[in-house]
Parts: C-alpha cells; structure tokens; sequence
C-alpha cells in the first residue's frame, strides 16, 4: 500500500485488490439504481474453484444471498445421448455444451424483474435436470459459471453471450498446473481411478480444454483469487484486450 500520486499511475496500472463482498455489493447497488439485471461471467479452469465460488456468493453468511443467483453452465451440456462416442470422449469440451440454448435462456431474462427456469447439472446421472433452479424476480445480479464464460470466438452464441448478455467477466487466477492437479485428485475420488488412468483422462480431454479456457483469459474484466475458503478477492485484469463496456465503440471503429 504505497502511495502514489495519482498523476504517475498509468492507465494500465492494475487497480488494487478489494474483498468480492464489496465489489459484488457495488454491483447489486448499481443494479437497484438503474433497475437493470446484470449478469456476471464467471469462469475459469477446471477445478479452479468456479462452483465453490459460487456457493459461497450464494449462501453466505452476507447480504448478497436473496438478490443474487447462480446458474452453472454445466447444466446446458448436451446430453450423454445426443452425443457420438467421439464427442462423448471429449464431454467437457466447448462443442459438447448447447451454447445457443444458454444464450436464448439468458436473453429470456435479460428484462427487469423477469423469471426464468434453468437446468442444474446431475454429476451422479451426468446429465443435466430441466427446470431446476429459478430465477425469481429479485434476482437483480445473475452469476453464470463454467469453463467457457469468456470464450468469444467458439460460434455466434460463445460471441453473443459476451456482446450481448454479459456485463462483466470474472477470471479464477489460479495456475493451469494448480488446477489439474486438483483435478486429478478429485478424478480419483470421484471415479475411483488409479493415479495413471486420471492422468490420462486429463490428457485427452481436460488439459485441451483448459487450454482453450487459458486463451479466453484475456478476454476477462476481472481476476478473482483466494486466501482461503471463504477469504476471495477481486483485481482489474491486467491481460485484458478490452473491457466489455468498450465494446461498442470498438465496433464503430472497425
């Protein structure tokens, strides 16, 4: 905390770490004021710690729960039987999730005080449950978690959901190795695998995806981070190409 004048900082400085509580109680203000839903992108590696995030926003011990909701992409995978035995392998990859579902289901309840029902995901089943988790009408700030919440250039509704629906993106700021080691552990808790046979579930389908959500990093506002389970905090993005309420102007440019 050294200070500096502020005529020295430059633009691209990144802007100090704050609690998420406090950012998140900006934005739920922000919302009541404008009477405008926001939605938040929040996303990540797998195993990053996306859902415990969430969890956390949700049913904390704060005064974020009631006007706050979280909806995990997850719960837009296509569905085991819709998918080929090529696909199937790679479940988790950004072609094996309905991206034009989310995006019409989101655009549903971009209005003010609208309702909607989602699907939440079944991880026993792995399949998702239709109708599972509702939006009510005071749910003024929309958190929607997954992998792929910054990707803009996977096809017109990867895009649209940026544009359009979005109105800013959280990154989890935890090393890609950090997170597939964890990954690995929880593949061997889950499926009761071997060490060997979790590091090549990971080598032919998590790590590429990862990989591709890496790429997306740039694209987010914000990186969250974490001193402890329930400790989270909140920085500009200092990789960021460009913020999303800059969007408009950039395209009158190009």
């Amino acid at each position: 905390s050294n200070m500096t004048s502020s005529s020295n900082v430059s633009p691209s400085t990144p802007l100090s770490i704050i609690p998420i509580h406090h950012h998140l109680s900006q934005l739920l203000s922000q919302s009541q004021s404008s009477q405008t839903r926001l939605f938040i992108g929040l996303c990540g590696f797998p195993s990053s710690g996306k859902s415990t995030l969430a969890n956390l926003l949700q049913h904390g011990d704060h005064i974020h729960g009631r006007a706050l909701k979280c909806i995990p992409m997850d719960g837009f995978h296509l569905y085991k039987s819709q998918l080929d035995s090529k696909s199937l392998s790679r479940r988790g990859a950004h072609f094996t999730f309905d991206s034009r579902k989310l995006y019409e289901k989101l655009a549903g309840i971009k209005s003010w005080q609208s309702e909607g029902l989602f699907p939440s995901f079944e991880h026993g089943v792995g399949d998702p449950v239709q109708d599972d988790i509702k939006v009510d009408k005071y749910h003024n700030v929309i958190i929607v978690e997954g992998l792929y919440m910054a990707y803009a250039s996977g096809g017109e509704y990867w895009r649209k959901i940026q544009e359009e629906i979005l109105h800013e993106t959280w990154f989890i700021d935890v090393s890609l190795n950090e997170s597939l080691e964890r990954l690995k552990e929880r593949h061997m808790r889950t499926w009761n695998m071997s060490e060997p046979e979790a590091l090549k579930k990971i080598e032919r389908n998590d790590e590429i995806n990862a990989k591709l959500v890496l790429t997306t990093k740039c694209n987010a506002d914000y990186l969250v981070s974490s001193k402890s389970v329930d400790d989270w905090y909140i920085r500009e993005n200092p990789l960021r190409k460009r913020r999303k309420h800059d969007q408009n102007q950039d395209n009158n440019k190009e």
